[in-house]
């Protein structure tokens, strides 16, 4: 996104919320908006307003941006009958890469693929809930290990496309990772009291 294209649209949101934005303020908003499209910008926007009760912050509103209004839940639902196709069609030996690394780190946030494949047939079914919530985690936060899963020995790249938009968070959790070369752990507070 431009800065001609982000100002405006910014003003109207600061005004709206009643914040006195200083030119350094704006600077760092944009610097976190700029690799959004303004159609993804109004999104992040008009969610934030709708979804969200939390003081407006570049990186809160970022949880927001979702790709031309498919929400983080309705992308983990799509991502989710790939990775169970993908499960039965390929199982652990595999390596395996998705074309969203949320789903990488959704996975691993589960127990990692090895752990998903080793399911007993039915079971895999009951897994869907605790994919949607790790995935929507993921997606909020850029936190976890968006890397392809290696398979064992040396078997080619199974490439799964879900078909999604690229999601912005995905990218930078790939870029956050390739600067520092080492995953980022994520820990999940469990949900007591919730079965999955």
């Amino acid at each position: 996104m431009t800065r001609p294209e982000f100002t405006p649209l910014f003003k109207q949101f600061a005004e709206l919320k009643g914040l006195r934005v200083t030119d350094l303020q704006m600077e760092l908003w944009y610097a976190a908006f700029k690799g959004l499209s303004r159609e993804e910008m109004l999104v992040a926007l008009a969610r934030y307003a709708k979804e969200s009760t939390e003081f407006p912050s570049p990186a809160e509103v970022l949880k927001f941006a979702g790709v031309h209004g498919l929400t983080d839940e309705r992308r983990a639902e799509s991502s989710w009958g790939a990775v169970r196709q993908a499960v039965r069609a390929y199982g652990y030996n595999s390596a395996i890469e998705f074309d969203d690394p949320i789903i990488h780190a959704a996975i691993r946030m589960m127990g990692g693929w090895d752990t998903l494949c080793n399911l007993e047939t039915g079971k895999i079914d009951y897994k869907r809930t605790e994919f949607i919530r790790c995935y929507t985690t993921c997606a909020r936060t850029g936190l976890g290990d968006g890397r392809p899963f290696s398979g064992l020995g040396e078997s080619p790249v199974e490439k799964i496309t879900v078909g999604l938009p690229e999601h912005v968070v995905g990218q930078k959790l790939l870029e956050k990772q390739r600067r520092t070369n080492t995953p980022v752990p994520v820990t999940l507070i469990p949900d007591f009291g919730v079965k999955t």
